[in-house]
């Protein structure tokens, strides 16, 4: 068998760098569970602990110190790598040979190609909460408002859901179009302080806010959240992969590629924030 030349696209030389730029876009990482590293049964499938929170305390007995103890019974949810998405580009040899000495050239082809792949990933997942999560406020007819955002949190409150693990992820046209109308969240004169700290656009009432264009639409309206990072898991162990496919022909096909899943883990962790599409 003849023995392959080098050629540019080795991914020995940029797939560390693909993946570190994939993982810079996908914003779910920041934001939900993130799975990949937890056990694997097979090459399919994540296994997610569910600790329990209801732990109860007994009485000790004074003159003994004998204290009862429950046996664990913890379950886990299953997580199926299900998922598999990516794109490719052709090159002939010639094409190859013209950038193998351009670095820049060669980084921008890669990034394009994870650039692809990562958006798909994040808007499967962020899909994954629009239809999973059990409450949305708002709808595609009016703006979002602050009665709606502070009726989030008062919901999340009341479902235990801890408020310093929140986070807020907005569609980039909320971003001045709605959220910076409401002059009590920047005016400092309102609670002693600017709450959106020197008109930085990097918290809400204290939780972090994220813009992410992927999110896409919800019956014509645009999606936001306001979530706790354990209301979806996902899993996407290998990052984006790149391959060289070789055939007859005196070109190569450069495929970038996936694998992936996610799963509802806590469907009242999370509320869907809905605002009419019209910046």
């Amino acid at each position: 068998m003849t023995t392959q030349n080098y050629i540019a696209f080795s991914p020995t030389v940029w797939s560390p760098r693909v993946t570190e730029f994939f993982r810079s876009k996908l914003i779910a990482q920041r934001v939900l569970m993130d799975g990949s590293g937890f056990p694997a049964i097979g090459n399919n499938e994540v296994r997610i602990p569910n600790i329990a929170d209801n732990f109860t305390t007994s009485s000790i007995n004074t003159t003994s110190g004998d204290i009862g103890a429950k046996s664990i019974s913890d379950t886990n949810t299953k997580l199926l790598i299900n998922k598999w998405e990516g794109n490719a580009l052709n090159f002939t040899r010639y094409q190859l040979d013209e950038v193998a000495g351009n670095y820049a050239i060669r980084k921008k082809y890669a990034q394009d190609l994870a650039y692809g792949v990562a958006r798909k990933v994040d808007a499967d997942i962020w899909n994954a909460a629009k239809t999973g999560l059990t409450t949305s406020l708002g709808d595609s007819a009016t703006a979002l408002t602050s009665t709606n955002l502070e009726m989030a949190f008062s919901i999340l409150a009341s479902n235990s859901v801890p408020r310093s693990e929140l986070s807020i992820v907005l569609h980039p046209k909320m971003q001045f179009g709605d959220l910076f109308k409401r002059a009590k969240y920047f005016d400092a004169s309102k609670f002693g302080k600017s709450v959106l700290p020197e008109g930085a656009y990097n918290q809400v009432m204290g939780v972090p806010v994220y813009l992410n264009e992927n999110m896409g639409t919800s019956s014509g309206a645009l999606s936001n959240f306001l979530v706790h990072r354990e209301a979806v898991a996902f899993a996407v162990p290998k990052g984006v992969q790149i391959e060289e496919l070789h055939g007859e022909s005196l070109r190569v096909k450069v495929a970038a590629h996936s694998r992936y899943g996610y799963k509802i883990l806590r469907s009242n962790g999370g509320i869907q924030l809905l605002a009419k599409n019209d910046r």
